[in-house]
């Protein structure tokens, strides 16, 4: 196992990183624009590059981990234009769309290095606990040479060649936790209207967590089945429900933006009289909508 790496951009998720790899016994190079940031890491043990060509230089692998995919270009063109990149791999672990995957890719590429992209889809904390995943695609001879390295953050799941898969799932998985979180923050806020306590709120969906994963489960059968009839609560029953909750919280005077997105999402399945189906059928009906964007942006 390579037990060498770099580590580019030490935000709280970048220095976690670092720490874990340094903590792990691996002879970790750390660079950051502002340089205060890599003085508890160069106390831990880690060797701080001048630059970020340095840093790339120092090891056969680099990490990156700064904000958007435009830094990432910005901070690797310099070594790019001194062939610094040439035989070595980047690992990007920045969030970004699939275009920008697909873009910075060819980039790399260009430069003479290998590419995997990455998403981190936990907290910093959770780095090195067993518990979290960070997914990863590119070529598969690349992800298997880094595996054991990458197995030290988090458990790599490899989703293949196209460097798109792990923004592509992760900005699919984000709306759910963040209608989650947002959900649950704007029910407590009514809730403390009538003497609720954001724990009682709290306990009672982890209590019934099961639900929501068993709604997942039956979504996606019917999805795969495309067949979308139900036996159990329609799609016109979720409206009515939401609408009625809608009302109760207008009435004290909060906004209950999620659940109005909620009941946007569900009426033009009402309107086009196909209430009597599982929410499910939603999946249908955007996928329609939207089929001419789809369309144009065909994996490449």
């Amino acid at each position: 196992m390579q037990n060498a790496v770099s580590l580019l951009g030490l935000g709280r998720m970048g220095s976690a990183l670092a720490r874990l790899f340094v903590e792990r016994g691996c002879a970790a190079t750390v660079w950051n624009r502002t340089a205060a940031k890599t003085v508890p890491l160069a106390e831990l043990g880690a060797r701080v590059a001048p630059t970020a060509g340095a840093a790339v230089q120092a090891n056969p692998t680099s990490i990156v981990c700064v904000d958007r995919y435009a830094q990432v270009k910005n901070l690797l063109s310099e070594p790019k234009s001194r062939g610094v990149l040439a035989g070595r791999t980047i690992v990007n672990l920045t969030w970004g769309t699939p275009e920008e995957a697909w873009d910075l890719r060819s980039w790399v590429v260009e430069g003479g290095a290998q590419y995997l992209d990455g998403a981190i889809l936990d907290y910093p904390s959770e780095m090195g606990t067993g518990r979290s995943v960070i997914l990863y695609a590119g070529e598969r001879a690349v992800f298997d040479v880094c595996e054991p390295l990458l197995s030290l953050m988090a458990e790599p799941r490899y989703g293949g060649a196209d460097p798109a898969w792990p923004n592509a799932l992760g900005s699919a998985v984000v709306p759910f936790l963040g209608g989650a979180v947002g959900g649950f923050l704007e029910g407590a806020a009514y809730a403390h209207e009538f003497q609720v306590s954001p724990r009682d709120v709290m306990e009672l969906l982890i209590d019934r967590i099961d639900v929501c994963r068993r709604a997942l489960v039956d979504a996606v059968e019917q999805i795969e089945a495309g067949d979308h009839a139900t036996e159990q609560a329609s799609a016109k029953t979720f409206f009515e429900a939401a609408q009625a909750v809608c009302a109760s919280v207008d009435e004290v005077g909060h906004q209950g933006l999620v659940m109005s997105a909620f009941c946007e999402l569900l009426e033009p399945l009402l309107v086009a009289g196909k209430g009597d189906l599982a929410v499910s059928a939603v999946y249908d009906q955007l996928c329609a909508r939207y089929q001419s964007s789809s369309d144009s942006c065909s994996v490449r």
